[in-house]
Order: C-alpha cells, then sequence, then structure tokens
C-alpha cells in the first residue's frame, strides 16, 4: 500500500509543486510547516525525504489535510482558489476561523463531520471525526496547546479549555475545563488530572 502511494504522489506532481510553492510563500508558512509536522508524527508512511514530497502524501491522500492547508491561505483569494482547484477539500469539514487565531500543528483525524469554530485554539491541536466546536450566540471556546478533542465531542460556549486537556469520545463541553484533564460525559466531568513533569 505504502509503495502504491508513494506512485500516486509521482503522478500528481503537476499538481503537488505549484501546492508546495504557496506553501513556502504563504503568510502563514510558518505555522503550515508546524502543521505539517505534526500530520507526519501521526502518519507511519508518511516516510518521504522531501518536505515537498512529505506535504504531496498528505494532500493527494488525505483531504482533512488540505482542509487545514486551505485556512492557512484563504486570506489571499488567488492562492486559495488556486489550491481549491487543485486539491479539492473534505466538504464535510469546516474549518471557520481565522489562521492567526489557529495554532500550528493543528491536525485532523479523519476530519469527517467536523466543524472547528473556536474563538482561539493553541498550538498542536489534534480533532477527532464528527466534532462540534462551535458558538452559543457569539460565544465561542478559547482552547489552550496541546488539546485532544476526541470523536463525537461536542465543545460550545464562552469556556476555556486548559492546554493539555483531553475531552473524551461524546463528550458534551459546556463548562471550563482544567489544564491537564480528562473529561468524559453529557454534561462532561473531570475523572483525570495528569500530573505535568
Amino acid at each position: 500500500m505504502a509503495k502504491v502511494r508513494k506512485i500516486l504522489i509521482w503522478l500528481n506532481l503537476w499538481r503537488v509543486i505549484p501546492a508546495y510553492l504557496l506553501f513556502q510563500t504563504n503568510k502563514f508558512a510558518d505555522k503550515c510547516r508546524e502543521d505539517l509536522a505534526e500530520w507526519v508524527r501521526y502518519e507511519a508512511e508518511a516516510t518521504q525525504k522531501t518536505r515537498m514530497m512529505r506535504l504531496g502524501y498528505f494532500l493527494v491522500n488525505c483531504k482533512e489535510c488540505r482542509n487545514i492547508f486551505l485556512n492557512r491561505l484563504h486570506r489571499n483569494p488567488f492562492m486559495y482558489i488556486t489550491v481549491r482547484i487543485l486539491f479539492p477539500p473534505l466538504e464535510s469539514c469546516y474549518i471557520s476561523m481565522p489562521p492567526e487565531d489557529l495554532g500550528g500543528g493543528f491536525s485532523l483525524q479523519h476530519g469527517f463531520s467536523t466543524i472547528v469554530s473556536a474563538k482561539s485554539m493553541g498550538k498542536r491541536c489534534r480533532v477527532n471525526q464528527q466534532v462540534t466546536i462551535g458558538h452559543v450566540g457569539l460565544d465561542a471556546p478559547v482552547i489552550g496547546d496541546d488539546v485532544r478533542i476526541t470523536a463525537g465531542a461536542i465543545v460550545v460556549g464562552k469556556i476555556h479549555v486548559g492546554s493539555g486537556a483531553v475531552i473524551g469520545a461524546g463528550a458534551v463541553v459546556v463548562k471550563d475545563v482544567p489544564e491537564n484533564a480528562t473529561v468524559v460525559g453529557t454534561a462532561a466531568r473531570v475523572i483525570k488530572i495528569r500530573e505535568t513533569v
């Protein structure tokens, strides 16, 4: 399977090269590089030697990665439209927050039926499928660094999710979450707080 994916990247170089040039030259290129590094950390097959080929791997094989890249480009209509034509995004995944408010190293696992609309989100956050992060009226969550939000979770309203927190599958979070806490249930409750070194 890994060999087939490598061949697919080579066959799609006509799309990958222009996308890579925009990846390197856009206003949020530093965040793009952090995103790519985080994606590589989670994907064992992404062993390509160059950054361009690693980006090509994710753009060709992971539609949800395209959504993140497009979010980084949406302040520049030319770049955004070019990449959207070359690599259509996952239509059921919405990242509706400004790229300056979305920390670098953001990653989605599957991304199907996912909405990310926080007031701000820190670095290295990971979101699973069917997650809703959103508004209640004009109020939206503030999410810290290194937060993991697992499948089917709902995080809404004027709340703060502390750095290092883990939101369990199917949890409904409507109150603040402390740093390094794991929360589960409806309404979510803290079941564990990890010790920090």
